[in-house]
């Protein structure tokens, strides 16, 4: 696995700065009856992304739910197939698992997750600004498929020698942060 580059620590710096990537709280997601969590497969990174995420959950044993849906490139899979040169079909597939997900074990908490550095995100040369633009695309399509559906967007960064955190994204810092840049 490569190490983060240089103008990556200075991106992620900026947006832990402007408070875009924030300590995930319990409070972002109502965890009451669980969670559908959509992340990477990367084996090197899930195993801290199922940790950390487990420990906003609530402490009561029967809703400490963490229904894991896994594909390498996450959640970066439902928002731009094209940006992967890859059918529809898959992000079709990838939104049936989570609607499945939701009737059967009625859980409305989705977490969508990325993270970096990120084989697939490597693999098709985008960086860290356009994969948080493609998470908070996955959301806008994943909302309509409940009307009880309540998402948010996670960022996990893993900065070397052990030393790995996860983010909450603000997708309204993140657009106004967007807009400032564009000015």
């Amino acid at each position: 696995m490569r190490e983060l580059t240089k103008a990556e620590l200075r991106i992620i710096k900026e947006l832990k700065k402007q408070d875009i990537l924030q300590p995930p709280r319990g409070y972002q997601l109502d965890y009451r009856n669980g969670v559908i969590m959509v992340a990477c497969a990367d084996g090197d990174q899930l195993y801290d992304l199922f940790t950390t995420h487990a420990g906003l959950c609530p402490s009561n044993p029967n809703r400490h739910r963490i229904h894991l849906l896994t594909r390498n490139g996450g959640a970066l899979w439902i928002s731009r197939p094209r940006t992967f040169n890859r059918q529809t079909d898959e992000v079709g597939s990838l939104l049936k698992e989570i609607q499945k997900a939701h009737s059967m074990k009625h859980i409305n908490a989705v977490a969508l997750y990325t993270h970096v550095p990120c084989g697939v995100a490597d693999e098709f040369n985008t960086d860290i600004v356009t994969n948080l633009k493609l998470l908070i695309e996955a959301k806008i399509l994943v909302r309509p498929l409940s009307p009880d559906f309540q998402t948010a967007e996670f960022f996990h960064v893993d900065y070397g020698q052990g030393k790995k955190r996860s983010y909450y994204v603000s997708p309204e810092k993140f657009r106004e942060w967007l807009k400032s840049k564009r000015s």
